[in-house]
Order: structure tokens, then sequence, then C-alpha cells
């Protein structure tokens, strides 16, 4: 039995935000805020927006603590990740169950509070959340997925498939961008806002070659967010101006 050290209210609460990475939700809230704009057609009540917040936030919590304990055996033996929380028995599976439970529970209540229709999909969307695959992410653990023989596309399909494949999802990206400005009749904004996060995307994946990743945490990190703060502002600018 390994006996963890006493830590602090606060210092627990930063192992589990690390466990997390709260800090990468800066790519799902503004997504989640463009939508709140476009069903709304223009700006949600308050309270729909702390709904909202408390949904995505729980969402996301759950979906990367169920990772977090699905994987914690590959990353106990992975050299970059086998410091993460769970490996490391900073935080103990039992703990993060429960924390994973909380959360999910949490985003079904904040569905439930914003709408019918969003509780009745809310399982749908866990589902999403907990099934989705990295591809440009999963580039960092290419030589020990084929050590292992995990199935990963990368170590399937190899690095330069592994690329093309990013910009092909990323052109259905904005393929369906483009498609929901149609859908919505949105203005001059929301237009220029497309054509700026297209020309995000080709930067991004000129920062990637086959022979040198070492620019893949600015195009993974920096680059979506900008991408995702773009769409909303945008379409933010598309209603209120």
């Amino acid at each position: 039995m390994v006996l963890l050290p006493m830590s602090s209210p606060l210092e627990r609460i930063g192992l589990y935000l690390r466990m997390i990475k709260f800090s990468h939700s800066v790519f799902a809230l503004p997504f989640a805020f463009t939508g709140a704009l476009l069903g709304a057609s223009g700006l949600p009540s308050a309270g729909k927006i702390f709904w909202i917040v408390l949904a995505m936030v729980g969402a996301r919590s759950g979906a990367m603590g169920l990772n977090r304990i699905i994987d914690r055996k590959i990353d106990r033996e992975n050299p970059r990740t086998r410091n993460r929380e769970i490996p490391s028995e900073k935080i103990r599976v039992a703990e993060a169950a429960f924390f994973t439970a909380i959360s999910l529970a949490v985003f079904v209540f904040a569905a439930y509070r914003l709408n019918l229709l969003c509780f009745k999909l809310s399982p749908l969307a866990v589902l999403v959340l907990v099934v989705y695959f990295d591809v440009l992410y999963a580039l960092q653990d290419i030589e020990f997925d084929r050590s292992r023989g995990l199935f990963s596309i990368p170590q399937r399909f190899g690095v330069e498939k592994t690329l093309l494949f990013s910009r092909v999802f990323h052109g259905i990206t904005v393929v369906l961008l483009l498609y929901t400005g149609f859908l919505f009749n949105v203005g001059e904004f929301y237009w220029t806002g497309m054509a700026i996060v297209a020309t995000l995307f080709l930067y991004e994946h000129s920062l990637l070659k086959p022979h040198d990743l070492g620019k893949l945490d600015i195009a993974f990190f920096n680059m979506n967010g900008y991408i995702s703060a773009t769409v909303f502002l945008f379409t933010l600018l598309d209603y209120v101006v």
C-alpha cells in the first residue's frame, strides 16, 4: 500500500486540474458559446450562459478523468506520461473515479437545466467525448505505441499519413463552418472570421513537417486555441454589430 503525502486543499485542487488539463478548456468553451449564439440568434441570457459553462466544464472534466483512468497502466509505462497524477499515485484510482462520476453528473444536470433536448442528447455527448481519438497529439508517442503494439493513428499509418489525415479533418471542419454560416444566414463578420480561421489552419499545418515535429505543441495547443476564439469572436460580432 502506498501512503500519499499530506497536501493542502489548494494543492489537491491543483492536482485534479492538472489531471484533466483544465487549461485546454480554451478549445471547447468558445465553440459552445458560438453554438449558443447561433441557437439563440443573439446573446443568450446570463442563466443560460451559466449552465452552458457548467455543462462544458463537467463534460470535459468527466471525459478526461475517465480517459486517465482507462489509460493509467499505459501511462505508467510511457516515459512521457508516467508522472501524471494517477500513474504517479498522487491521485488514487478511486478518487479519480469519484471525481469523474461527479463531473458527468454535473454535466447531465446542467444539460437538463438548459432544455429537454440537451438533456436527452447528453448521453450521446458523453459517448463522443469518451471515444474521440487524437491525431496530431498522438504523434508524440508514436515510437512508444509501436513498441507496445498500440493502435493509434500515427502508429498504424505513420507520420506522413497522420499529417494528411489531420489536414483532411481540418478541411472538413472549415467546410462545416461554412455550411453553418449558410444555414443560419449569417453576415459579413462571420465570413471574415472564417477566412481567418482557414488561414490559421494553413499556418498550423505549415509548422509541422514529417521530419520535424518540434513545433507540435504550438500547432496543437496555441493554434487550436486561436482558431476556436476566432470562431466565437466573429460570430459574436456578427450578432452584436
